[in-house]
């Protein structure tokens, strides 16, 4: 969070016409969904991701 300022004062001094007009921090953002692979790395189809875990958990089927 310490960085936050210098984060936004970086682009704003490169592009002096650039502002920040608004500012949000986010602490956790979970995954929006996960991906089932085949051997070879093509995406067979989606698994939603179990919100209401704690992180860093598998939620586990069955």
């Amino acid at each position: 969070m310490s960085d936050v300022l210098r984060l936004e004062t970086r682009p704003c001094d490169v592009h002096p016409s650039l502002g920040v007009a608004d500012r949000t921090m986010t602490l956790r953002h979970g995954k929006l969904l996960g991906r089932v692979l085949d051997r070879r790395g093509r995406s067979l189809g989606v698994v939603p991701p179990d919100v209401w875990s704690e992180p860093g958990t598998w939620a586990t089927a069955g």
